[in-house]
């Protein structure tokens, strides 16, 4: 919104033609020639003749002896009013009476006036020269005929003669303040009153709009910024005024052809207005959370939602009656609200002066429209346009606040931007830095694994030598004991190295050489075989007999030669910790979609405290086999980085002196296996 469309707002609210000079007398108002082309509106703001406890005529009123005559300075409420020393009550019927006389040239032919009836809170019958022109609800006589009205209306009529006699029939029996109207009436031609209504209806439209135009930005503003609360508190601000502006005003002037025009309904948009109050408390919460206390802000709420209930549940007296217990709540709070701005001003908060002024001009445009509450203009329409101003505000103030907060977060981007640009610099030339040390550490691996190779190839070839002569010698029957005796000695040291070798390096390869794809494995017979000949010698000096039960059909993935490897150590192991004469089990199975090979022996067994740290690192232990043999103490773990690094897995279960089982599984690659359980004894 513009400058120029704030002035538009001050123009149409001050814009309202000077009043018509006239010289009043009680119960009369004397014009100079009021059939002339005068184009100005005449106010009776005079003293009116009131009647209480009766609806009379014109002719009627006329007739009222001098000292029963009692004179209003206008035909507003009688509630309070002192007749012959007697207060009036609220409730009843009054009649007010005015006469307009023509000081002028004679009355030659019919001429149309207009009469503008403003607020009344109650119900009334209009009557010009003892013909009933208009009326506003029922004014009945009792409470059972009654129906009340609040809406202004103009009327139109034709005159003839010198004089006009209005007369104004009000009955009130439920509003306990008011017993009559709450704004002036006016005078004049048509076109005047026309142009009355219609500037009334301009504001109307102008604000209603303004209203609107504020709520659909809000709401857009709420919509892309869903942690700002404000806009959506701003939207419910435009609600409430949107619809009281409805109620009150000229718009709703077609209301008195409805029969069922409800006036409790019209009280209760009114007074639901005030919930601004504790909308108003939210955002200055929003804006300045320390300065508000959460109890005081807690009691407001709950005071104002015990509010809501009255007003929605009660009748249109208690409706009436809340409202005005509320204004001068409302006004506390308004009071209190200005304490926690000057506090935050004095506490240096950003936007507590933009708050400020904001709700400065909300009061003063209500105190000027309470202050002139009777000018038909006026009535309700500052109030209205304060709260426009104040809402105008605080959107600027928040969409600021938005904007201010969207260039922080540009230039944060910005930044974050740039970080990132010098990030993937140096990311994309330490990327180059590790190809190149890649590239060095595959041809360092390279030259590793040829010289492992080269070095394995003759130490094997050492031990082969080593191996071979010793077995001969020590099965040599001509030669003593005690040199066969030695050579065995001999050949179970060279043969218990050879598998340490063969051992380190297994695991070594695993660091140096790239791993191959894993190979299916759908021959597990022949290899176990293969690993159990290898070490047939071995397993015949103790005299051990291996079971096996292998299905082939139970396929998996695995390196081969690692295999090999895993299979030649754990069956070594078994062999060595069985007793003289013992059986070894070897068997297949499928649990929980992975091939599972068991290898079981009854040997020695192990112990809880061992097995929790049998494949770990800390693992230095070593166990002499039933018949002395040694070992590295170094062989299971090497098994189990074999195992995962062919995505595998391995166990131990074992029961100390009696039994042992390791587990070795790998993922199945078959799926036309159902799953089979093995019972082993």
């Amino acid at each position: 919104m513009t400058a120029r469309h704030y002035l538009f707002i001050f123009f149409l609210c001050f814009l309202c033609p000077k009043l018509h000079s006239q010289s009043t007398k009680n119960g009369a108002i004397a014009i100079y020639e009021y059939a002339s082309n005068d184009s100005s509106k005449l106010n009776t703001l005079t003293n009116w003749q009131l009647y209480y406890g009766r609806h009379l005529l014109a002719s009627e009123m006329n007739r009222v002896p001098e000292k029963e005559k009692h004179f209003v300075y206008n035909p507003h409420s009688w509630a309070g009013q002192t007749i012959n020393g007697k207060k009036l009550p609220a409730f009843g019927i009054a009649t007010y009476y005015l006469k307009i006389r023509n000081t002028g040239a004679p009355i030659r032919h019919p001429i149309i006036y207009g009469l503008y009836v403003g607020c009344i809170e109650s119900a009334y019958k209009l009557f010009i020269n003892n013909r009933l022109i208009g009326e506003g609800g029922k004014a009945g006589k009792d409470r059972e005929s009654y129906r009340p009205y609040s809406l202004p209306h103009p009327y139109y009529f034709s005159i003839d003669a010198d004089s006009i006699d209005v007369v104004l029939q009000v009955s009130n029996f439920i509003l306990p303040r008011v017993g009559g109207f709450t704004q002036d009436v006016y005078f004049g031609k048509p076109e005047v009153i026309k142009q009355l209504t219609l500037n009334k209806i301009m504001i109307t439209c102008f604000i209603l709009c303004l209203f609107v135009l504020v709520f659909i930005q809000q709401i857009t503003l709420s919509i892309l910024n869903k942690l700002e609360k404000s806009h959506i508190i701003l939207s419910l601000l435009c609600v409430l005024f949107f619809l009281e502006l409805l109620a009150d005003s000229n718009l709703l002037a077609i209301a008195h052809l409805m029969s069922d025009y409800n006036i409790k309904l019209y009280y209760q948009i009114w007074t639901l207005s005030l919930l601004s109050v504790p909308l108003i408390l939210r955002l200055i919460k929003i804006s300045f959370p320390n300065e508000v206390p959460s109890r005081i802000e807690k009691a407001i709420y709950l005071l104002y939602a015990l509010f809501t209930l009255v007003v929605l549940a009660s009748g249109i007296e208690y409706v009436t009656e809340a409202g005005y217990i509320f204004i001068y709540i409302s006004s506390t709070c308004i009071v209190y609200f200005n304490i926690i701005l000057i506090k935050a001003i004095a506490a240096k908060r950003r936007y507590a002066i933009v708050h400020t002024i904001s709700l400065v001009i909300l009061v003063s445009f209500f105190i000027y429209d309470f202050i002139h509450a009777a000018g038909a203009h006026s009535q309700g329409y500052y109030t209205l346009a304060g709260m426009s101003i104040y809402i105008l505000i605080q959107s600027c103030a928040f969409s600021f606040k938005l904007t201010v907060s969207n260039k922080q977060n540009i230039k944060q981007s910005k930044r974050l931007q740039q970080t990132n640009s010098a990030l993937e610099s140096t990311i994309e030339q330490r990327t180059k830095e590790l190809v190149i040390a890649n590239i060095e550490l595959s041809r360092s691996n390279k030259q590793k694994f040829f010289f492992i190779s080269t070095i394995s190839h003759d130490l094997m070839n050492s031990f082969n030598v080593l191996l071979s002569f010793p077995r001969i010698l020590y099965q040599d029957d001509s030669l003593p004991d005690h040199y066969r005796n030695n050579m065995e000695m001999i050949y179970k040291a060279a043969e218990n190295g050879y598998i340490i070798l063969e051992n380190m390096l297994e695991w070594i390869k695993l660091d140096i050489i790239p791993k191959d794809e894993l190979q299916p494995i759908q021959n597990l017979s022949s290899i176990v075989r293969q690993s159990i000949d290898l070490q047939a010698h071995y397993i015949q000096r103790k005299s051990i007999r291996i079971e096996t039960e292998i299905n082939d059909t139970l396929h998996f993935c695995c390196q081969k030669e690692q295999l090999n490897a895993i299979l030649r150590n754990l069956i070594s192991n078994a062999v060595k910790f069985s007793h003289q004469g013992g059986t070894i089990w070897i068997k297949n199975r499928i649990k929980s979609g992975w091939v599972q090979i068991l290898i079981m022996d009854k040997g020695i067994g192990i112990s809880p405290e061992m097995n929790k740290i049998l494949f770990s690192q800390t693992n230095r232990k070593k166990r002499s086999g039933t018949q002395g043999e040694k070992g590295a103490g170094i062989g299971l773990l090497i098994i189990k980085d074999l195992i995962e690094s062919n995505n595998g897995q391995i166990s131990c279960y074992s029961k100390q002196g009696k039994t042992t089982v390791f587990i070795v599984g790998f993922k199945l690659s078959s799926d036309n296996v159902n799953e089979t359980n093995i019972n082993y004894r």
